[in-house]
């Protein structure tokens, strides 16, 4: 079937051409014949072919006899996709083409010579045929056309004339050309006609030649300038430099182009379904109007302001029904037909509506949900054709649901099962309501076809009634009942339980969605750990306790637990002293020591020092520097917590003159505004200037660097080292280099490259 289905969209494809007429005439006489024998063809998808004939018909059984729409004489000189068309759509599935190239000159290309149902060449029109018996079409094409003159009648040859002959003669690659070249006097007006076939000046006019022979027909024209020459621009308007016959059939966008270059400033294309007589194609111009004027000659004049329309071919396309109604889940093909000489290539059909009907293939569709959809032809932009589908839906007959009794607790959901008949019923517009939505809310959860969800609110009693659209009901008595608990788990919020501790207790119900869950708590021990009544506790005293939960329905819970001393875990040492100060001989610092946790019990502390020569330390923390050195400060609790603190003495400090350059190395298109700078310690510090370090003192020295830009790139290079006897003697240099990283944009993760160099040079 669908081989047979592509020769109908092939052989609808190369019907020949058809007579060439005037554009006003043609268009008057393609319509008459769009009326009597509307040019069809129907969907390229074979295997939906036939699905759908009307409204309301489904796909015909295999040897179901169908009626044969019309007489076997009927057909005879109609195009071959009416000709299938009308068999398609009357229930035909089995339609075979065949072509003949034999010369017919009683008919125009694509004509039907003969149809034959199951072998009858001469059936009547109402008798019937199984629907897959073969139909056989017979149809003409033209493959050679005989040239209307030979070279030797051009002379007495009319350039309209002319043409208009060798398109009715069925010749498809005609080339016009227009030469305005001649003396209007000695031609007296009369234009001076030349014409090649196949680059051949010489030819008869009783051989048969290919339609698609390139032919080149040359009217040379009397100029209209007395100075030989032609100028379009004229002092009152444009002067045409060619006539109407000359743009038949040119590119419609080649057209106009030439048009507004000659200076019209008001062109517009017009898009139409006339084929003059299936000699033009898509984009083809068919005809053009000038300030109303159709028919017009080199040399004519035209205001630039005037309406130039020029009317171009589209496929002439058409649905044959404009209304369907299909139910929800079926199929349906559309049929169509196609003007001859037209084809399916740049046409496009949508839906308008995909939520309610679904696009299986270009024109066959499914019903999804009830409502309206519209299916639409485009070739390119402009729309060719619509139809609406109305997707009808099943309706229910019948609801049934579970017999046992239904109860849901509080706070929980159920979703109950229900089914309807027919199984391919309708959902839309089924809804199910309950009589006390305060005891039992019901809902219809959203992708299910089977289940309503119950959720219970409160305990009591509700009716659920579960209705359709077309008011079929059932209804449903529901209890709604509480949850109680089976069992009560007691859980602390810690596992060391210390004097002086507060926290929560917490009891966890199973099942959990208990509706009622309040607790009452107990304490074996008060004066050990204290409960309240939200679970809230303090431990007072060391010792051991059970503390209870009870819910009001009987059901219990414990935790054992065991109260403990507090003891000393951890020892945090603070100092007074400045940090970023030197601690020279004789001053003095004070140290603190902070016991962890804060509510130990006993927080005695005793002071040490590792080296009374450099540091002494007081029994209250105080320390005193003897000498420049390094001592170790110890706190110890009364439980043998120990924590260190580490001092060190200072010498006097060095002072150093401070030399420093940053150079760029390499810049991966990072920025090209930027900003460099030094640091000593975090602060900034100038190439020349003189700072003083401790010995013994840890510092950090180093450079940036960083482009300007809205979204800046910073990169850095610091050292962080020890000042030693031997760096205050020589001296020392920081040198690395700084990488700066592009942060975003296209460049992102590129890096420009700077590099560092301080001297410190020591002074006095």
């Amino acid at each position: 079937m669908k081989r047979i289905l592509s020769l109908l969209l092939i052989l609808t494809m190369i019907v020949g051409l058809l007579p060439l007429l005037s554009f006003a005439e043609e268009s008057d006489e393609t319509t008459a014949q769009q009326e009597i024998t509307p040019e069809t063809e129907e969907t390229t998808d074979a295997d939906s072919a036939g699905d759908e004939t009307n409204a309301s018909s489904s796909t015909l059984p295999v040897e179901e006899m169908v009626p044969i729409p019309n007489d076997a004489a009927y057909y005879v000189g109609k195009s071959l996709s009416f000709a299938a068309a009308d068999f398609l759509n009357s229930g035909f599935s089995a339609i075979q083409t065949q072509e003949s190239t034999d010369i017919h000159t009683d008919f125009i290309n694509g004509a039907v010579l003969s149809v034959s149902v199951a072998g009858d060449t001469e059936f009547q029109a109402g008798s019937e045929a199984a629907s897959n018996a073969p139909v056989i079409i017979e149809c003409y094409r033209q493959v050679t056309a005989h040239l209307p003159l030979a070279s030797s009648d051009l002379s007495n040859a009319e350039y309209p004339m002319l043409l208009k002959s060798l398109y009715e003669s069925g010749f498809t690659n005609i080339i016009v050309d227009e030469q305005y070249d001649l003396d209007p006097v000695t031609n007296e007006g009369e234009p001076m006609i030349t014409m090649t076939v196949d680059g051949e000046a010489a030819f008869q006019n009783d051989v048969p030649l290919p339609v698609e022979i390139p032919i080149t027909v040359t009217a040379h024209f009397p100029h209209s300038n007395p100075d030989d020459s032609f100028s379009a621009q004229g002092e009152n308007g444009i002067y045409l430099p060619y006539s109407s016959e000359y743009y038949m059939r040119r590119n419609q966008n080649d057209c106009i182009q030439q048009l507004m270059e000659l200076g019209f400033t008001n062109v517009i294309a017009n898009a139409v379904t006339d084929v003059l007589g299936g000699s033009s194609r898509p984009e083809q111009v068919v005809g053009i109007s000038i300030d109303g004027v159709r028919v017009f000659q080199h040399g004519d004049l035209f205001d630039a302001n005037a309406e130039v329309v020029v009317y171009y071919h589209i496929p002439e396309f058409k649905f044959f029904v404009s209304e369907y109604k299909i139910k929800e889940g079926d199929t349906l093909t559309i049929p169509y037909y196609v003007g001859d000489g037209d084809d399916l290539t740049d046409i496009t059909i949508k839906v308008e509506n995909e939520d309610c009907l679904k696009q299986d293939s270009p024109y066959s569709f499914c019903g999804l949900k009830a409502g309206n959809a519209i299916v639409s032809a485009y070739y390119q932009d402009a729309l060719l054709a619509e139809c609406s589908v109305e997707v009808e839906p099943i309706p229910i007959e019948s609801i049934a649901i579970p017999d046992e009794t239904i109860s849901v607790g509080v706070g929980r959901t159920l979703d109950m099962p229900f089914t309807i008949s027919p199984d391919n019923a309708t959902r839309t517009g089924l809804e199910v309501i309950s009589s006390n939505p305060k005891i039992a809310a019901v809902e219809l959860p959203e992708g299910e076809t089977n289940t309503i969800r119950i959720i219970g609110m409160k305990a009591g009693n509700a009716t659920i009634t579960i209705q359709s659209s077309n008011k079929i009901g059932v209804k449903k008595k529901i209890s709604v009942v509480e949850v109680l608990p089976e069992q009560i788990t007691v859980t602390a919020d810690t596992n060391d339980f210390y004097v002086g501790a507060n926290g929560t207790l917490s009891a966890k119900f199973a099942p959990s969605d208990v509706t009622n869950q309040k607790i009452t708590w107990k304490s074996s021990a008060p004066k050990v750990l204290k409960i309240s009544g939200d679970g809230s506790y303090q431990a007072l005293a060391a010792g051991e306790v059970t503390i209870t939960a009870t819910h009001p329905k009987g059901a219990s819970g414990s935790i054992q637990i065991v109260v403990k001393p507090v003891l000393a875990k951890s020892l945090n040492l603070h100092s007074d002293w400045d940090s970023t100060k030197p601690f020279y001989r004789n001053n003095t610092m004070r140290l603190s020591a902070e016991i962890l946790p804060e509510n130990t019990t006993d927080k005695t502390i005793t002071w040490t020092s590792s080296d009374e020569s450099v540091v002494t330390v007081s029994t209250k923390g105080i320390v005193k520097a003897v000498a420049a050195g390094e001592a170790t400060v110890t706190a110890t609790s009364s439980n043998g917590i120990k924590k260190a603190f580490p001092i060190s003495v200072a010498v006097s400090p060095q002072s150093f003159r401070v030399t420093a350059s940053i150079s760029m190395v390499s810049n991966d298109h990072v920025g090209n505004n930027w900003s460099t700078g030094f640091t000593f310690n975090n602060e900034p510090i100038r190439s020349g200037s003189t700072i003083s370090i401790m010995p013994g003192e840890t510092f950090s020295a180093g450079g940036w660097a960083e482009d300007n830009d809205s979204n800046p790139d910073y990169g850095r290079h610091s050292e962080t080292m020890e000042l030693t006897s031997e760096m205050c003697r020589k001296g020392f240099t920081i040198e690395g280099d700084v990488d700066v990283r592009e942060n975003g944009g296209r460049y992102s993760g590129y890096y420009a490259v700077w590099h560092l160099k301080m001297q410190f040079t020591p002074v006095g």
